[in-house]
């Protein structure tokens, strides 16, 4: 990833759960971890998924581990996300629903192809998990955070029979999810 993508990485425009303007993150030290979430509130998974994550990432709070969540929003209107924004707890932050340019910017970054995605990205920019979602179902009080991908590929790795653990909730498969993002 290039120094310019990963200097803009803390300077995204955010906003709060009420839409407020929220300072660019900046941490010099580059230890903190941002989960970007991807969903929207039609997803029948991502309603389901949503209370885990809060849970995963309350606990990750209480162990000082630094850590931000960024919601991620496809929901076709302002009134939507706000009424989806309320359902978040408190301290996560978003892009905001206007700058759909941002949006669809991670979303291609990040080769999102199904709701809900969770990506874990290091203080460096650097993608640490391209999608988390099964990690919090399989570790709710983020004992393993961050949730290294290398992990899961050495388990597989050990048998060849292995499949990888579903998530426990089928994630909305979305097959014409990219058209629609382009099409903001």
């Amino acid at each position: 990833m290039s120094k310019e993508l990963r200097s803009r990485q803390g300077q995204l425009p955010l906003v709060d759960r009420f839409n407020r303007p929220q300072p660019a993150s900046r941490n010099p030290s580059g230890n903190k971890v941002r989960l970007y979430y991807f969903t929207e509130r039609d997803s029948a998974d991502g309603r389901a998924f949503t209370p885990r994550l809060a849970r995963a990432t309350t606990a990750l709070r209480e162990r000082k581990i630094p850590v931000e969540v960024v919601v991620v929003s496809f929901d076709d209107t302002f009134e939507e996300w706000a009424q989806h924004m309320k359902e978040m707890p408190r301290w996560w932050l978003a892009v905001p629903w206007s700058d759909k340019a941002t949006r669809q910017s991670l979303f291609l970054k990040y080769e999102v192809e199904a709701l809900p995605t969770l990506v874990v990205v290091g203080g460096d920019g650097d993608v640490i998990q391209q999608d988390a979602c099964t990690s919090v179902v399989s570790d709710p009080l983020a004992r393993e955070f961050p949730w290294h991908s290398q992990r899961l590929s050495r388990s597989l790795s050990d048998s060849e029979d292995m499949q990888p653990p579903s998530c426990c909730l089928a994630c909305f498969e979305i097959p014409r999810l990219a058209s629609r993002v382009k099409a903001w």
